[in-house]
């Protein structure tokens, strides 16, 4: 039957203002007569769906119907056209329909009846709605994903946001590989059906790819998501058997970026052809680099939690096995002092008395060591701590080094913050006693204050004594800011940075010698 022209239209008993009206609607329209055969389609409907007019008149209504629905659909207007019962007619459903090319484009569906028997026709209006639902999916995808990468709960974190993904996508298969090496190898397989999928997922636990090796290769070495249109054309595509098994034939290989570098690989395959969408992998590229600095993250902690555990272990090995023997040089020294001072002398007794102050010295060098590394690993457990009382019991354990030194020590009203009430109490005595230890001629003055700056406390402790030479590393381990033979071991400092970084702070200092030092402490409000 015509599609155009004047004889086309009388025999439809179609009026030439439809027609016009159906030539130039941006929606698809397309007419079936009572035998479910197209009889007429406007320019929007072949564009829409891929065939010229000629193509599709005279052919069943079910050619653009995808195959798994048409037994449906057939059965249902087979149904309509014996009994005149149309549920859908009046209304608009979302159904998806079949282009030329065989792909399946989700559209709303709204349909007209004109006439009864075998004068009946029916026609469908029919609106693209593929890119609302793509935006929608993909909006659906990357809150899936935000949600899982801001909450608490990591364990498990790779295979739901695997299933996240595919599953807002209408994907199939999700995999993750991550850089071990030189090499990228699967830690997750993620199938909506394994059933369908399994060859595939067995494939990719099989296979590991170096770098531009593969499409996990390729996305690795470009740092480029990598859109596999149709996956078993493209040729660095080295699952393809595997993939011909399943019927998968599209994908997107996405790189997990941190500070510019790749520290794993993303896939998401679909059993349908899905030509490149832009919109999507901008979207993914986005997704990527939260979830590679997720990973970063993770591992930092993991390697941390690491390093700390060595660390603290190394410690309490160190401080076993080397405070036992300075335990007997310092207690047979003691013992031969105190059983053969008569029969010494002065040269040996000097010499006597240097082993035990050497020992009882390198003793308490040990407990320092073992003390900061135990700061270094311990968990602060949160909670509101009166700077005002900390440092007012700080100046009471020093009040004999204060008496003594004729120090003044004046304490503005200081914030209650939360923290370890412990900790922060001993970075305030050590940076006191520093300040009334390192005097300068005139007795020490010391001030303590604290203003509010961007969301934390800034603590100031104010001293005018010696100063500090410029660049001096006061805040290494044993550095020290006074002469060699003056007391003190020179971990105060290093104790004060790591309790103030415990406490998510930083500590700095501002210093003119022979005027004073200023040391500067955060505390997040």
């Amino acid at each position: 039957m015509p599609v155009s022209g004047e004889d086309d239209g009388a025999a439809l008993g179609i009026m030439d203002p439809f027609r016009a009206l159906a030539e130039t609607t941006p929606d698809a329209i397309i007419t079936a007569d009572a035998e479910h055969r197209i009889v007429f389609m406007n320019p929007a409907a072949e564009q829409l769906l891929g065939y010229a007019a000629h193509e599709l008149v005279g052919q069943p209504v079910g050619t653009i119907v995808p195959e798994d629905q048409r037994p449906a659909h057939e059965a249902g207007f087979t149904q309509f056209v014996r009994t005149g019962e149309a549920h859908l007619v009046g209304t608009t459903v979302e159904v998806d329909a079949l282009r030329a090319n065989g792909i399946r484009v989700p559209v709303e569906l709204s349909l007209g009846v004109v006439g009864t028997g075998e004068e009946l026709t029916v026609t469908a209006v029919i609106r693209d709605v593929s890119k609302r639902m793509r935006a929608q999916r993909h909006v659906a995808a990357q809150l899936a994903v935000t949600e899982i990468l801001t909450g608490a709960d990591e364990a498990g974190q790779a295979a739901r946001i695997l299933e996240a993904l595919t599953t807002a996508l209408g994907w199939d298969v999700g995999t993750l590989w991550l850089v071990d090496g030189d090499r990228l190898t699967l830690v997750e397989c993620w199938q909506a059906d394994p059933a369908t999928t399994a060859t595939f997922a067995e494939a990719s636990s099989a296979r590991s790819f170096r770098r531009s090796e593969g499409a996990p290769g390729t996305a690795w070495e470009s740092t480029e998501p990598v859109w596999l249109e149709q996956a078993l054309r493209a040729g660095s595509f080295l699952r393809e058997k595997a993939a011909t098994a399943d019927g998968i034939v599209s994908g997107v290989t996405l790189p997990l970026l941190t500070e510019g570098s790749v520290i794993g690989v993303l896939e998401l395959f679909t059993r349908t052809a899905e030509p490149l969408d832009e919109s999507l992998r901008d979207m993914l590229a986005t997704v990527g680099s939260q979830i590679g600095e997720s990973l970063r993250r993770q591992q930092h902690a993991a390697d941390l939690a690491h390093s700390n555990a060595e660390l603290e272990q190394f410690a309490h090995v160190v401080a076993h096995d080397l405070s036992e023997p300075l335990r007997t040089i310092s207690g047979f020294a003691e013992l031969l002092e105190r059983r053969a001072a008569d029969a010494l002398g002065p040269d040996e007794t000097q010499f006597l008395t240097a082993i035990v102050t050497s020992a009882r010295r390198g003793q308490q060098i040990l407990d320092s060591v073992l003390h900061l590394a135990r700061l270094g690993t311990a968990e602060i457990e949160p909670r509101p701590v009166d700077l005002g009382v900390v440092v007012s019991e700080a100046i009471v354990g020093l009040r004999a080094m204060i008496e003594a030194q004729e120090a003044v020590v004046d304490v503005e009203p200081l914030p209650t913050v939360s923290g370890d009430a412990t900790q922060l109490g001993q970075v305030f005595q050590n940076l006191v006693a520093n300040a009334v230890k390192f005097r300068a001629e005139a007795a020490p003055h010391i001030r303590i204050s604290a203003q509010e700056r961007e969301g934390s406390w800034l603590i100031e402790v104010a001293d005018n004594g010696r100063g500090i030479e410029p660049g001096h590393p006061v805040f290494g381990m044993f550095e020290r800011t006074g002469a060699a033979n003056e007391v003190g071991l020179g971990i105060g400092l290093a104790v004060c940075q790591t309790v103030v970084a415990r406490h998510g702070g930083t500590i700095w200092f501002e210093s003119t010698p022979g005027q004073g030092t200023t040391f500067f402490l955060t505390v997040p409000a």
